[in-house]
């Protein structure tokens, strides 16, 4: 091998491949070294005041125009404070996390450069960052031109800067300087700017009165503002925090013992005792959620980090064009927070939507005054059963798209059990026998709902959901108990809004938007939301739900939320023990979504609150058209109810049980041919109780049921086995037709008036 590479470098050729690698590498670093160098060139001056905290606070606007809020950052939201206020533990838990070697470089620290690259190379990510706490301020302060970076080059751009102006910051300023103007320009989650701030906002008192614990939850948050904020993320946080702690034993700023007191220290308690945020107004809850789903955009759309989503979100001068309609906003607030509603200590939740756009006009996360920002909201995070309320948007919704079922359709309502052999029981207790989907659906029967899910199937209906935006569905859920609400992750009350939603719209489901433009402090619109539209069911089966959910309002379990003015659909939804109450529906421009419960899941005893807030929101809130649009791809046949196939009239119309027929609804390819087989006609004498025969008089025609099951009316509607298959034996002659009604009795009553014996014998 030594020898063949001997000759390869004596030979001619192998001299010019080696002279054209080397030639292409003096050349690639030159052209490298140009590059670097037109980077520094252009970098942006190194201005002190522009390196120090900035201002630009973010307008919020309703969809009207009007001013709702201002987002505020810099000193607007920020109490600076020297370094000398600041306890040495918070400086040293944020460089112990942050830049451990912060007093060792001059801006740029080679080692963990080798360092990140090494661990990332070793784990194929790019998970750990090698940026200085002065590379961190020059590129929060001074180059916020990175945000809009659009291709490698302008990365490579502003890091080469970001390292040449942090090396030139630190040969201008000291350590402490940079430490100090760090400390206060941090996003520290919550709405909280610098680190005085925080220690007002989490625990109400200066930031030199923390104790090390307090500090190392302060220092845990830098990283990632909303996921470990201590407040919301309190687990989040303390898994940082205790890494943090670890680290300032590793390096020698704290002892184990020290440690081991900081772990033991109770400090979560403290924070919601505490969390105040004095400089800010506190965001209502539609207000939460706008927020932050403009940050999270920034990061999905520009491809900023949370950090520096939320800073130029506080910070950025942006104004955000909300969805908001301010006065529904107020209607809801007012409505959810009405005392006479509730018992003590219930919580309620309240989404409206508009079905054409997806977009978010009001939501409401909580009943009672709401004293901080970015706080649990139970309108888009808080997980409960559905119960009822699935059952339109899962079984019926896939039955009826996938043709396995029409509103016709019949489910024989009787005692059953599920396929493992688990009893089954309506709410009420009670069973009605044969039932059609529309029946089923506005009387909420959960036999048939479960009969239906058994027919489409469980991975049916599960797809169906998952495309409705149920997002916390997962495979544990694919059970025939699906078909009531029962899952194991739970939905939120935007989450059912957003269904019900897609059905109002015709079938096609949109994400629920807060915003509809963000524009930079020039004016510019940088970014308008990427919303997710998708068709889930067909517009006729859209149609045919609806139709049912009206008929909900009028006849159904949604009577108590019923209102005039307006065409109205809707389902109500209540779990085991009334832990879990639901009431949502939708008019031609409105769908809202009501929840109501308590937060541990208590039972309730009351029921009926949701369906009086719902009645209360949308009939105050009600705008634009007030009726739907007349089915376009529908087709209406009179059916039999008890089979659902085409009305035999003279029998289904005139059955023992009244008139079996409606008028139904069918999409052009499931319409009925088949006739009612399910009733029998008979012609009965009624003196006999028997088949009528051809010497009958006095007799009536009744319909009967084939077959009924045991313990629901049918059974009693079913053809009585004294009839028979034969005809009357009292008239069997002739002469019979000339015989009165009841014959014996006016015979007796003749004999004994008129006393003719043999007369009467042969008369009577």
């Amino acid at each position: 091998m030594e020898k063949f590479f001997d000759q390869w470098r004596s030979s001619g050729k192998g001299k010019k491949i080696l002279h054209g690698i080397l030639s292409t590498m003096v050349i690639l670093i030159v052209l490298m070294l140009l590059f670097a160098l037109i980077c520094i060139i252009r970098a942006p001056s190194l201005d002190l005041d522009d390196v120090s905290p900035d201002e630009y606070f973010t307008t919020v606007l309703d969809e009207n125009g009007e001013e709702i809020q201002k987002l505020q950052g810099g000193e607007s939201n920020r109490i600076y404070v020297s370094l000398d206020q600041i306890p040495d533990d918070l400086e040293r838990a944020v460089i112990a996390i942050e830049d451990e070697r912060f007093y060792r470089h001059h801006g740029v620290d080679v080692r963990g450069i080798i360092r990140a690259l090494t661990r990332n190379i070793s784990s194929f990510s790019a998970s750990q960052g090698a940026s200085t706490i002065t590379q961190q301020l020059v590129k929060n302060n001074l180059l916020t031109g990175w945000t809009q970076e659009k291709n490698i080059f302008d990365k490579i751009q502003r890091k080469i800067q970001e390292q040449y102006l942090a090396l030139r910051l630190e040969h201008k300023v000291t350590k402490q300087w940079i430490l100090e103007n760090y400390l206060n320009s941090i996003n520290m989650g919550n709405g909280c700017w610098g680190v005085e701030t925080a220690a007002k906002g989490y625990y109400g008192k200066d930031v030199s009165e923390l104790s090390l614990s307090e500090c190392a939850v302060l220092a845990a948050v830098i990283q990632s503002p909303t996921n470990r904020n201590p407040l919301t993320n309190p687990e989040n946080n303390r898994n940082r925090y205790q890494y943090v702690l670890s680290n300032m034993v590793e390096q020698g700023f704290i002892t184990q013992e020290q440690c081991n007191a900081a772990l033991a220290d109770d400090v979560y308690s403290r924070i919601s005792a505490n969390a105040t945020n004095p400089q800010m107004d506190v965001l209502s809850y539609f207000e939460d959620a706008l927020v932050n789903q403009v940050a999270l955009d920034l990061q999905r759309n520009l491809g900023y980090s949370e950090q520096d989503a939320w800073q130029h979100l506080y910070r950025g001068g942006l104004t955000i064009r909300s969805t908001q309609n301010s006065a529904l906003q107020k209607i809801a607030e007012e409505e959810v927070n009405r005392d006479s509603w509730y018992g003590e200590g219930v919580q309620a939740a309240a989404v409206v939507m508009e079905p054409s756009t997806g977009e978010v006009k009001a939501l409401v996360g909580g009943r009672g005054p709401k004293t901080a920002s970015l706080v649990m909201n139970r309108a888009t995070s808080s997980l409960r059963q559905p119960g009822s309320t699935i059952k339109v948007i899962g079984e019926y919704a896939a039955a009826l798209d996938t043709g396995k079922a029409t509103l016709a359709t019949v489910y024989d309502n009787a005692p059953m059990t599920y396929s493992n052999g688990t009893p089954l029981k309506n709410a009420d207790g009670s069973y009605s026998g044969r039932t059609t989907v529309r029946d089923a659906i506005i009387r909420s029967i959960n036999v048939c709902a479960v009969k239906c899910i058994q027919s489409v199937g469980v991975d049916t209906t599960w797809k169906y959901l998952k495309d409705f935006g149920l997002s916390h569905l997962t495979e544990n859920d694919k059970v025939e108990a699906l078909a009531l609400g029962g899952i194991a992750g739970g939905v939120t009350p935007l989450e059912m809004t957003a269904a019900y939603n897609a059905v109002a719209n015709g079938g096609v489901y949109q994400s629920p938007v807060y915003y509809t433009e963000v524009l930079d402090r020039n004016g510019n619109v940088i970014m308008t939301p990427k919303q997710d539209t998708r068709r889930v069911i067909q517009k006729s089966t859209a149609e045919l739900l609806r139709s049912a959910m009206e008929d909900v309002m009028t006849s159904g379990t949604g009577t108590p939320a019923q209102f005039s003015g307006t065409d109205i659909a809707g389902k109500s939804g209540t779990t085991d023990s009334a832990r879990d109450l639901w009431f949502v529906g939708f008019s031609p421009s409105l769908c809202c979504g009501i929840w109501g419960g308590y937060d541990n899941n208590a039972p309730q005893s009351s029921s009926g609150y949701v369906k009086s807030i719902w009645r209360a929101i949308m009939s105050r809130g009600q705008t634009g058209s007030t009726s739907f649009d007349s089915p376009t791809d529908l087709k209406r046949y009179k059916i039999c109810t008890k089979c659902g196939k085409l009305a035999v009239t003279g029998t289904c119309d005139h059955t023992v049980q009244g008139d079996m027929t409606r008028e139904e609804y069918f999409a052009p390819n499931s319409i009925p041919t088949e006739m009612c087989d399910c009733h029998v006609k008979v012609k009965v004498c009624t003196e006999s109780g028997q088949p009528a025969g051809p010497y009958c008089i006095h007799t009536e025609e009744q319909a009967y049921l084939v077959s009924g099951t045991a313990g629901t009316p049918d059974a009693d509607a079913v053809k009585p086995a004294s009839i028979g298959s034969g005809t009357c034996s009292v008239h069997t002659e002739f002469w019979d037709i000339l015989k009165p009604k009841d014959s014996d009795s006016n015979k007796e009553k003749r004999k004994n008036n008129w006393g003719f014996g043999w007369l009467d014998d042969f008369w009577w």
